[in-house]
């Protein structure tokens, strides 16, 4: 198993638009797709029906959900492939406008998969400090240090994680290693940690265990 835990640091830049609705009883998680580099958002809304679907992902300088396509009208679908390196959502709604009696899904993080040649030594986190890829090592040791990397760059920036939606589970826990793709692996990471400062927040607002 590939862990790669980042201990939190203070944000630098305020966020807004992080809570615009409840978290429901619904999942959203991302999809490998045959024969694509990127992954689709796939979504279940069965146990908290609405009419509209939109999916959303979190801007990393904005940090405002904005919108990725049209509204879908299915309570579980599967949406066209997404940009890696990005946080993502499905917000259910009773109107095509996306306004009424709204709720959200979980989050999931849809991988990033540059060539392997195209990835950095190191990427900066919010107090300035590098974080470090392993270069010699497999390209999915540095595929999953590099996403893990890219997550914390974006968490650095929101001052209340506790704002944020939960992360869907990955579908490998209680897997055996020996049956894990690497995939897996990167999910089962980004999850960790971006779990982990969740909850870290969710505690300092009296919110937590």
């Amino acid at each position: 198993m590939i862990k790669i835990l980042v201990a939190a640091v203070a944000a630098i830049a305020p966020g807004a638009g992080l809570n615009a609705a409840d978290v429901a009883d619904a999942t959203a998680e991302c999809v490998p797709q045959a024969n694509e580099s990127g992954c689709a958002i796939e979504w279940d809304f069965t146990r908290s029906p609405r009419a509209y679907f939109q999916v959303e992902y979190l801007d990393e300088n904005s940090l405002q959900w904005g919108a990725t396509g049209q509204p879908y009208e299915a309570l579980r679908t599967r949406s066209e492939p997404v940009e890696g390196a990005r946080l993502y959502r499905v917000r259910g709604c009773d109107d095509a406008a996306l306004q009424r009696n709204c709720v959200l899904s979980t989050v999931q993080w849809a991988i990033a998969r540059p060539a392997v040649e195209d990835i950095p030594g190191y990427l900066v986190d919010g107090n300035g400090l590098e974080m470090h890829i392993a270069k010699n090592a497999p390209e999915s040791v540095q595929l999953a240090q590099y996403n893990v990397y890219r997550l914390v760059q974006l968490l650095d920036r929101i001052p209340d994680l506790s704002r944020l939606p939960p992360m869907t589970p990955p579908r490998m826990a209680g897997t055996p290693l020996a049956d894990a793709r690497d995939d897996d692996q990167i999910v089962t990471g980004i999850y960790e940690n971006y779990t982990e400062r969740r909850r870290q927040a969710l505690r300092a607002d009296g919110r937590g265990e």
